[in-house]
């Protein structure tokens, strides 16, 4: 039985990653393994894609997921020549709980890529954990991906404030059509984009999640939440507010910077400790 509240300690990873545990070693690299392992692991991922003669990125994209009903972890890393946000310093960090029937999977995700030098190095790495927070609550959510059966369309939520393209070429749906509700809502400088609407494609699986893009050049943040479900209501704002009271996500810029900064500061005073040292020396010596 899963434990009512699952936490994320990013702080306390180990260095230790087991051989056996591995499932393969490729370019873009997928592994399985206990959740302590991640810092060794992601020092050993960045060797072999440093070598790589196909990498001839100077950015690289790396994706790590804790998959917390199975304790089992995947990072995966590649050259982010082909991304679109290659040229940003992002860091996006995802709650979220999918389902297929009544099986269900809750995984914690982080999406980083920068283009800068030695912006994805180990040690960026460990600074983003220890700058991280991450909880969420939503075994006590489960419900919500329940499907019924049958599933009524007419009892999807549908709304939308935008003009986004890929939200409005639903509207007309026919209810008698919809396989699955949909709500998608960002919020960006306070501003709610509402999305609520249902899909005509066949329903795989369900799924709810919490999502903050963190801009890591300007301090930034964009919030996003969406649910895919089959059942009466499922996909209301209302959903979106226990969705977000049972998930929370925090970056600690401030941290995250200082950190660095207090490494660079340590790095500087061992120098002039150790130019001192060598001043002194050469005193005695020849004077």
């Amino acid at each position: 039985m899963m434990p009512d509240y699952v936490s994320t300690d990013y702080r306390n990873f180990s260095h230790y990653m087991s051989e056996d545990r591995k499932l393969k070693a490729e370019q873009n690299m997928l592994f399985g393994y206990n959740i302590a392992s991640a810092t060794r692991l992601f020092e050993w991922n960045i060797g072999k894609l440093k070598y790589s003669e196909s990498n001839s990125s100077s950015s690289l994209f790396w994706s790590i997921r804790w998959y917390l009903t199975t304790n089992m972890t995947g990072i995966k890393m590649e050259p982010d020549n082909t991304r679109s946000l290659s040229s940003k310093h992002m860091l996006d960090v995802t709650a979220m709980m999918s389902g297929i029937g009544v099986i269900q999977q809750r995984q914690h995700n982080l999406y980083y890529s920068c283009s800068t030098d030695r912006c994805n190095d180990a040690n960026v790495f460990k600074r983003i954990l220890e700058s991280l927070s991450l909880n969420s609550k939503f075994n006590e959510l489960e419900g919500l991906l329940n499907p019924e059966n049958p599933f009524d369309g007419n009892q999807c939520f549908r709304y939308m404030n935008q003009t986004d393209e890929s939200c409005s070429s639903t509207t007309d749906i026919d209810p008698s059509k919809c396989k699955q509700c949909l709500t998608t809502v960002k919020t960006e400088t306070e501003i709610d984009k509402i999305c609520a609407t249902c899909s005509t494609d066949d329903a795989y699986e369900g799924y709810l999640s919490n999502e903050i893009h963190f801009n890591m050049t300007d301090q930034t943040r964009i919030l996003s939440w969406s649910i895919a479900c089959q059942s009466k209501g499922c996909n209301t704002l209302d959903t979106g507010r226990q969705i977000r009271q049972k998930s929370d996500i925090s970056f600690d810029f401030n941290k995250f910077l200082h950190s660095n900064s207090s490494g660079e500061q340590t790095i500087s005073s061992s120098l002039i400790k150790f130019a001192s040292i060598i001043i002194l020396f050469i005193i005695k010596t020849f004077y």
